[in-house]
């Protein structure tokens, strides 16, 4: 045997190496691109909340605004922001569907240096800007002083204002609040806008991305949707902890970045449906909940809770109910 035969790899040896190195090649390349592509894709913080548009539901994209405006140094006061948008969103209910219903959408986004409110409505539309302020004057040239005020007003509470067409149809109100200092808040992976169903009459569909987004805007609008469900103030309380308790404990086990939750509030009765979870993740949810002696807190708030397998994933859906015969808090 030649001295070298022992030191020496074998053709197809020295074959299966250069292809393993190849493999590691692409798996190296592979990884940098799906960096590139989160680096990319990553949204600022935000928050949709998708209503039907009626008056009622006004209060409640307002009380969205203030939960937000109330942790970030915004310039403008909540005030003001809650009344540009208030307007805005007026302007869906009374003007985009005619006799008809429809979605009234509330996107808010964190940027690093400005709060950025958009209201939107699949309406009939406006071409410009310039067509929307020749339609408010003859509205306030037809009905007096004090109508047709709402592009002005909108216009000047806001630090920048637009408002355009969207396709295919619809309506687009852009409302931007400059920040005093950054929010500090970390954006999450998105790829691409989730569609969210319109929700019926008494129900919000809300997506928080990043998750822990929801611990700020949810506890509020679960207050808000008890108060209009006929809760009394006490039952209102367990709404804002049982809302609290659900998005501390559903955001890390979802198997998105993005928090979904659906609410249902009528006939002294809420409903939270919230996911998605990756198979066996709700249940886990639940369980870190738990509080010592006490238990899940969740399950000791809820009345009901169940988990619901979706082709999306797993749904914890809770229901929390105001007993008979208490009087209403409203």
């Amino acid at each position: 045997m030649a001295p070298d035969a022992l030191t020496d790899p074998p053709a197809g040896s020295a074959r299966l190496l250069r292809q393993t190195a190849t493999v590691r090649e692409l798996l190296r390349q592979r990884r940098r691109q799906r960096a590139s592509w989160r680096r990319k894709m990553t949204s600022p913080p935000s928050v949709r909340l998708v209503l039907t548009a009626k008056a009622e539901n006004v209060s409640l994209a307002r009380e969205l605004l203030a939960a937000i405006a109330d942790r970030v140094d915004v310039a403008a006061t909540v005030e003001d922001i809650k009344a540009a948008v208030s307007e805005a969103a007026n302007n869906v209910v009374v003007h985009a569907y005619g006799e008809h219903s429809g979605p009234l959408e509330v996107v808010v986004r964190i940027l690093p240096s400005a709060l950025e409110v958009s209201v939107r409505d699949e309406g009939e539309g406006v071409a410009s800007r310039a067509s929307a302020e020749a339609a408010a004057g003859e509205v306030m040239a037809a009905r007096g002083p004090g109508h047709g005020l709402g592009i002005a007003m909108m216009d000047a509470l806001a630090d920048h204002f637009e408002l355009r067409p969207r396709e295919p149809h619809g309506t687009e109100a852009l409302l931007s609040f400059e920040l005093r200092t950054p929010s500090g808040l970390a954006g999450a992976f998105q790829a691409g806008e989730a569609q969210l169903a319109t929700p019926g009459a008494d129900a919000l569909t809300l997506l928080a991305s990043p998750a822990s987004l929801a611990s700020i805007v949810l506890p509020r609008l679960a207050c808000a949707a008890a108060a209009r469900a006929g809760f009394t103030v006490d039952r209102v309380s367990d709404a804002q902890l049982l809302a609290d308790a659900l998005a501390a404990h559903a955001a890390p086990a979802l198997s998105v970045p993005s928090l979904r939750c659906e609410l249902r509030f009528a006939n002294r009765e809420l409903r939270f449906v919230v996911g998605p979870f990756a198979p066996g993740a709700a249940r886990s949810a639940i369980a870190d909940s738990n509080i010592g002696q006490l238990g899940p807190l969740l399950e000791r708030l809820a009345d009901t809770i169940e988990v619901r397998d979706t082709a999306a994933g797993e749904q914890l859906a809770l229901v929390l109910r105001e007993p008979a015969g208490r009087p209403s808090s409203v």
